[in-house]
């Protein structure tokens, strides 16, 4: 049996996909080991609410900065504290935005590097992956603002609007 049997260039694609997710999920995996002030903060949640809100401001004037993105998440950092029982705090708040953002930019603003393995000509072949989310760039007005990657787009857009479950039962009543 030959590999294009096994393998084709649809599924190498849906694995680059699926790798862009990677860094957000590294991000949850993450949230038990911020400093206590901060580990009730949900990270996915805050993350997908950014991607909203940056996604409705791309291409207008309204660039979004860290600013407008802290007040963005403002109300969900709030509910985050309420359920916390924990005072609520613009300090922490700003403090949980920065790190959001760094973490989505890889702190150094370098992308993430990443291996994955492709099957190609009978063997298992081992490529590297570079990828970014979200980029900060100067604004017209000199502010420093946000736009997320073609990627992040894509997968905010198209890949995380697959209802799995309504999925799953369609191939279960077949």
């Amino acid at each position: 049996m030959s590999t294009n049997e096994h393998w084709n260039p649809t599924l190498t694609r849906r694995l680059r996909a699926l790798l862009h997710a990677d860094p957000l999920l590294g991000m949850r995996n993450g949230d038990s080991r911020r400093e206590e002030s901060l580990q009730h903060y949900d990270s996915l949640p805050l993350v997908i609410k950014a991607f909203d809100f940056i996604t409705e401001h791309m291409g207008l004037e309204q660039a979004v900065d860290r600013r407008q993105l802290t007040e963005a998440l403002k109300p969900l950092l709030e509910k985050m504290d309420d359920a916390a029982a924990i005072e609520r705090s613009r300090e922490r708040h700003v403090t949980m935005v920065n790190r959001l953002v760094n973490a989505l930019r890889n702190r150094t603003g370098q992308p993430f590097e990443m291996e994955y393995t492709v099957f190609d000509a009978g063997a298992a072949i081992r490529r590297g992956l570079q990828v970014r989310l979200i980029e900060e760039y100067e604004s017209i007005d000199g502010r420093i603002v946000f736009r997320l990657t073609k990627e992040a787009l894509n997968l905010f857009l198209n890949a995380l609007d697959l209802d799995i479950e309504d999925a799953q039962t369609a191939t279960e009543s077949k």
